[in-house]
């Protein structure tokens, strides 16, 4: 009855993301959430989440350079780019249950624009069998002489796509939760439009 006199609920907090592997980045961020009430039970809610942490890192090979460098036992090089601190505007859609007084069920979809990233490049040479090898103090640097070439177009995507289903727990005017997101495919890195150049 209290839940239909007031049908709007607007909460703020903090966050924290938790990753799967090793990798982590605890950062805490600011949350908001709009709540409408359908009825005593059932919920729809919204959100905003401002720079929303990704632990881990994305790479790929964005260029490959064929030398054929018999002094040095370089047969080809590598240009490895790498996005690091993904930081995200997250803005969720869910729908929720009230399964009593103090636990909520919660599950949607979840809208991830990126706002902020580090990129950073390396050489990588192999020899001609193919073994990484280190990269020589003498050896030809990429683009200095006209070599065949292929590159590659690795980037990460500016929007992800995820599935958001999480449990609530609700005590006085705190409420605490534990959310799973999943991304959707092909919405983080590299459409791999192979691109190949010679001089």
């Amino acid at each position: 009855k209290h839940q239909r006199k007031m049908p709007w609920k607007i909460s703020a907090g903090i966050g924290m993301n938790f990753a799967e592997g090793d990798k982590q980045n605890l950062q805490p961020y600011p949350v908001a959430e709009v709540k409408y009430n359908l009825s005593s039970r059932f919920y729809i809610a919204t959100g905003l989440s401002l720079l929303s942490p990704v632990a881990g890192n994305v790479s790929g090979i964005s260029k490959t350079v064929y030398v054929n460098d018999t002094v040095n036992n370089i047969s080809l090089y590598n240009e490895v780019v790498s996005y690091k601190h993904l930081s995200y505007i997250d803005l969720p859609l869910s729908v929720g249950v009230n399964i009593n007084k103090k636990w909520m069920l919660q599950s949607g979809v979840q809208l991830s624009v990126l706002v902020n990233k580090q990129q950073k490049k390396k050489l990588q040479p192999y020899d001609f069998q193919m073994n990484n090898v280190d990269l020589p103090l003498n050896a030809p640097l990429i683009g200095v002489a006209a070599v065949p070439q292929q590159e590659f177009d690795v980037r990460v995507g500016n929007v992800d796509y995820r599935l958001i289903s999480g449990i609530k727990y609700k005590a006085n005017k705190i409420t605490a939760g534990l959310f799973y997101q999943h991304v959707l495919p092909s919405a983080a890195l590299d459409n791999n439009k192979n691109t190949t150049s010679k001089g």
